[in-house]
C-alpha cells in the first residue's frame, strides 16, 4: 500500500444553501476513522467504526459508477451502482452510462493535498469529444462524489442497480419521495445503504426515484436526475454530488433534518388541530350545494365541530370551463352568488372552508390567458398540460396568485385557498425551458420558486396546502393534505421513522390521502359503511402517521362513517400532533424491536407497531393481517386486523378498537364525549350498554345521546357519569331529526341505569333533571 492518509471527521455536511431544510448525508452518532490509500490502481476509502469497517473501493476501468465497489467488514464486494452514471446526449440521442458506442478514455487519477481523489475521463462519440472530473471524498460513513463537466451534453445521471449481494432488504420510507416514486434504502451484509444525489448541490432539472416494484425486481436504491434540454437546445452543465453512506445504524443513512429550522412562525398548533372534509359534488346540478349544506348541518346535529370543509376544484368550473383564476363559481350550481350564500350558511355553522385552488396551470380560453404567460419545453412551444390547459410560468405567476388569492379571500368570506398541486408535485413539473431565463432548468431554481409562492401566500392568509412530496416545503403551510404518492399506499410497508421522526414537529398533516386514494379506489362499493374493515385500517393508519383526521365523504360513505372516524380521532389527535416521538417500536413474535433491527427481522410489514410520544401519549395500531395480541396494563388486548390502542394517561382520553370476547369494540373517551360501536353485539362498558354504535355527551344536569343502528334499547348508566350525586327520578327529552324537541316523558330506569325508549324519527334523547328541579345555588 503506498500513500496511506489518516483523516479526522471534523463535523457533519451542512448544505450549501441554508434556506433549505434537509441535508443528504446525517450526522454520525460515533467516533469514525477514516482514511485514503492506493492499491495498484484502485483507490481505497475505508471508513471505520466500532460496529464495521467499510472499504469503497474505486478502480477507474471504464469511467461509470461500476466502477465503484463496497466491501463490508472483508467479505465479498459488492457494487452499489452497476450500470450506474452519466447518460450523454449527442445530436438529440441519449446513450446511457454503459453504451458500447462511447468510448471512455482514461486520463488521470490521483489523491490531492485536500485528501480528495479526482479522475479525469475523455469520452469520445461520432468524433466529438467530452471532459468529465470525479472528485471522491469521505466524509465520515459517507463516499461523496462530485461529478462535473460534459459541456453542457450531460442529459441525465443513473444511479443504476445494486449487484452481488446476498439476501438484500430494499425499502423505501413512506413520505420521503420524487415525484410518484420513492428512493430506497438497502439492508445487506450487515448494514444499511443509501444511495441519494445532493438536492442542494445538482444543478439538475429533475430528481427521480423508483417504482416500488422496480427497485425490488431489480434491487435498485434510487433513479438519478435528468437534464432537461432549453428551447435552444442548449442544457446547464453538469454538476451532481452523490452521497453513499454506509453504517450499522439505520438513522445514519436516512436524510437528515437541520434542527434549527424547527421552529415555523406559520403554524400554530393551537387554532389549527382540526380534522378535515373533503366534500363533493356526484351529480352538479342547483341543488348540489343545498346537499352538501344539509349534509353539514347533519354533523352539526351530530355534535362535530370546528372542523375545516375542503372543496374540489369543479366548485368553479363546469365541463366547458376554465377553473384556475376564476371566481365566478360553477354556471351549473349558480355561480358566485349561490357560492357566497352557501359559504355564509356553513360559516355559521362553525366551519372552516377551503376553496380549491392552483396556479399550475391556465387555460388559452380564459380571459387572462396571453401566450407569454406558458412555460416553454423544450421544443420551443407552450408546455401543454392536457387538451386545454398550459403549465403556468413559474416566473410570471406570482403577482396573479397573490392578487387572486387577496380577491378570494375579500370575495368568498370566510373561505380560504386550498392550494392544490404545488407541494404534491415534485418542483420539476413546474419547469419552464424559456432560453431567455437566467437560472435556466434547474431542480434548485423550481424548489426555491415554489417555496417562494407558498411563503407569499401563507403572508396573506392562512396557507392549506395539498401535499405528497410536501417533505421539500416542511412547515410553510398550517396544514398540509398529507396524501401518499405510489400504487395502493395501503400497501406500501407502514416505515414511520421519516414521517413522525422527521416531519412530524414542522407540519399538521391531514389524512394519508383520502380514504379512496389510501386504496387506490379499489374498496368495493359494499365495503363502505362505518363497520368496514377498509375504514378502521384507514383510521388506525392515520393514528400511526401522527397525522390528523380526513374523515369519509358523507355522499360516498354514509354520515355514520363521518361521524365515526372523527370521534374516535378527535379525542386523541390534540395529544400526538406537533409533540415529539420518543420511540417507535415494531413488534414481531412477542418482541418490539427499533427500526434497524425490525428490518432485518422483517417486522415492519406486519404493521405492529407501539409509538411513545414525549408527553406520556401511546399509540398502538396493528396494519397487518393478523390479530396482534399486546399486554395493557395488567390484561392481554387483542388488536384485530385494522385495531389500535391510544390512550393519554394524564387526561384519561382513551381510544381502541380491539376484540372484547371475540367481539370487536371500536371506543373512544374524552372529557367531552363517548363514542362506542360494538359492531352489533350487546356489550356493556361503563356507563353504556348497547348492541350498536352511540354517542354519549355528558354536561352539567343534562346527558345528551345519539343511538346509531342500534337495534336494543340503549341503556345509560347514569351514576357512573354523576357519581356524587343523589340521583331524583329523571326526564327524557326525545329530539327529531331537525334537532326540535318533540316529546318529554318521565324515564324508565333500572335502579341507576336508564333505559331509552325506541321512538320513531327520533334523532336524540336527553336525560335530564326533572323541570322543578334547578341547579343547586342558583
Amino acid at each position: 500500500m503506498e500513500d496511506f492518509r489518516k483523516i479526522k471527521e471534523e463535523s457533519p455536511a451542512t448544505s450549501p444553501t441554508s434556506e433549505h431544510k434537509f441535508q443528504v448525508r446525517a450526522p454520525v452518532t460515533e467516533p469514525v476513522e477514516t482514511s485514503i490509500s492506493k492499491e495498484g490502481i484502485s483507490f481505497i476509502f475505508e471508513s471505520r467504526f466500532v460496529e464495521a469497517v467499510v472499504q469503497y473501493v474505486y478502480t477507474p476501468i471504464d469511467g461509470t459508477f461500476s466502477d465503484l465497489e463496497l466491501e463490508i467488514n472483508g467479505t465479498e464486494p459488492f457494487t452499489p451502482s452497476e450500470d450506474g452514471g452519466i447518460i450523454i446526449n449527442y445530436n438529440g440521442q441519449d446513450y446511457p452510462p454503459d453504451s458500447e458506442e462511447v468510448e471512455r478514455h482514461f486520463i488521470s487519477c490521483e489523491i490531492t493535498n485536500e485528501n480528495i481523489v479526482e479522475a479525469r475521463w475523455q469520452w469520445i462519440i461520432n468524433g466529438e469529444k467530452s471532459n468529465f472530473l470525479y472528485r471522491f471524498s469521505l466524509v465520515g460513513k459517507s463516499l461523496i462524489t462530485e461529478i462535473e463537466g460534459g459541456g453542457g451534453k450531460c442529459s441525465g445521471i443513473s444511479l443504476g442497480r445494486v449487484t452481488g449481494v446476498a439476501n438484500p432488504i430494499i425499502f423505501p420510507l413512506p413520505y420521503f419521495s420524487l415525484g410518484e416514486c420513492y428512493p430506497h434504502f438497502l439492508h445487506a451484509s450487515g448494514v444499511f445503504i443509501s444511495s441519494l444525489l445532493d438536492w442542494d448541490f445538482t444543478s439538475s432539472t429533475e430528481l427521480t426515484g423508483v417504482g416500488i416494484p422496480e427497485a425490488r425486481d431489480n434491487l435498485k436504491m434510487n433513479g438519478g436526475c435528468n437534464y432537461v434540454a432549453r428551447s435552444d437546445g442548449t442544457r446547464i452543465p453538469l454538476q451532481d454530488r452523490w452521497v453513499l453512506t454506509v453504517s450499522d445504524k439505520i438513522e445514519e443513512v436516512i436524510p437528515h433534518l437541520n434542527s434549527q429550522d424547527q421552529n415555523n412562525k406559520n403554524i400554530n398548533p393551537k387554532t389549527h388541530q382540526n380534522s378535515w372534509l373533503n366534500v363533493s359534488y356526484p351529480d352538479k346540478n342547483e341543488e348540489s350545494y343545498v346537499t352538501v349544506y344539509e349534509q353539514l348541518r347533519q354533523l352539526r346535529q351530530y355534535g362535530i365541530e370546528n372542523i375545516f370543509i375542503n372543496h374540489p376544484k369543479d366548485t368553479w368550473t363546469d365541463s366547458n370551463t376554465p377553473g384556475t383564476f376564476d371566481l365566478n363559481g360553477s354556471v351549473i350550481m349558480g355561480g358566485a352568488d349561490a357560492l357566497s350564500e352557501y359559504i355564509e350558511g356553513v360559516g355559521e355553522l362553525g366551519y372552516g372552508l377551503g376553496l380549491h385552488t392552483s396556479f399550475h396551470s391556465i387555460s388559452s380560453t380564459h380571459p387572462k390567458w396571453t401566450p407569454n404567460k406558458s412555460a416553454i419545453g423544450s421544443n420551443g412551444e407552450p408546455v401543454s398540460i392536457d387538451e386545454r390547459n398550459f403549465l403556468f410560468k413559474p416566473s410570471t405567476v406570482h403577482s396573479e396568485a397573490k392578487t387572486h388569492v387577496e380577491n378570494l379571500t375579500n370575495n368568498f368570506p370566510p373561505a380560504i385557498p386550498m392550494l392544490a398541486d404545488h407541494a404534491a408535485r415534485p418542483p420539476s413539473d413546474f419547469t419552464d425551458c424559456d432560453k431567455s431565463l437566467k437560472e435556466g432548468t434547474s431542480f434548485r431554481k423550481n424548489l426555491d420558486s415554489q417555496k417562494s409562492l407558498l411563503t407569499a401566500i401563507s403572508n396573506i392568509c392562512p396557507l392549506y396546502a395539498e401535499g405528497g412530496n410536501h417533505w421539500m416545503y416542511p412547515g410553510i403551510a398550517q396544514n398540509y393534505y398529507a396524501k401518499m404518492v405510489g400504487v395502493n399506499p395501503s400497501k406500501i410497508s407502514p416505515i414511520l421513522d421519516f414521517a413522525l421522526g422527521k416531519l412530524h414537529e414542522l407540519s399538521l398533516d391531514v389524512g394519508i390521502g383520502d380514504i379512496d386514494e389510501y386504496y387506490q379506489d379499489e374498496i368495493p362499493k359494499s365495503e363502505k359503511h362505518f363497520r368496514s374493515l377498509y375504514l378502521n385500517r384507514y383510521i388506525a393508519a392515520t393514528l400511526a402517521y401522527g397525522h390528523l383526521g380526513l374523515l369519509p365523504d358523507p355522499t360516498n360513505w354514509g354520515i355514520a362513517s363521518t361521524v365515526k372516524m372523527h370521534f374516535i380521532i378527535q379525542a386523541i389527535q390534540r395529544f400526538y400532533t406537533q409533540t415529539p416521538v420518543n420511540r417507535i417500536m415494531y413488534h414481531k413474535n412477542g418482541s418490539f424491536f427499533s427500526l434497524g433491527d425490525a428490518i432485518v427481522q422483517d417486522a415492519c410489514q406486519l404493521g405492529q407497531i407501539r409509538i411513545e410520544y414525549v408527553n406520556e401519549t401511546i399509540v398502538i395500531v396493528n396494519l397487518g393481517d393478523s390479530e396482534f395480541s399486546l399486554e395493557v396494563g395488567e390484561n392481554i388486548t387483542i388488536l384485530p386486523p385494522g385495531g389500535y390502542w391510544f390512550e393519554h394517561s394524564n387526561s384519561g382520553s382513551l381510544s381502541y378498537s380491539i376484540l372484547d370476547e371475540g367481539n370487536r369494540v371500536d371506543y373512544a373517551r374524552s372529557n367531552e364525549y363517548i363514542y362506542m360501536d360494538t359492531h352489533g353485539n350487546q356489550n356493556t362498558i361503563s356507563p353504556v350498554t348497547t348492541d350498536g354504535a352511540v354517542l354519549v355527551k355528558e354536561r352539567k344536569w343534562e346527558i345528551d345521546v345519539i343511538p346509531i343502528d342500534s337495534q336494543k334499547p340503549v341503556e345509560i348508566d347514569v351514576a357512573a357519569l354523576w357519581p356524587d350525586r343523589k340521583l331524583p327520578p329523571l326526564r327524557i327529552i326525545a329530539f327529531d331529526s331537525e334537532d326540535d324537541p318533540s316529546n318529554s316523558f318521565k324515564a324508565e330506569m333500572k335502579g341507576n341505569t336508564v333505559i331509552l325508549p325506541q321512538l320513531d324519527n327520533i334523532f336524540k334523547y336527553r336525560i335530564a333533571l326533572p323541570e322543578w328541579m334547578v341547579e343547586p345555588g342558583r
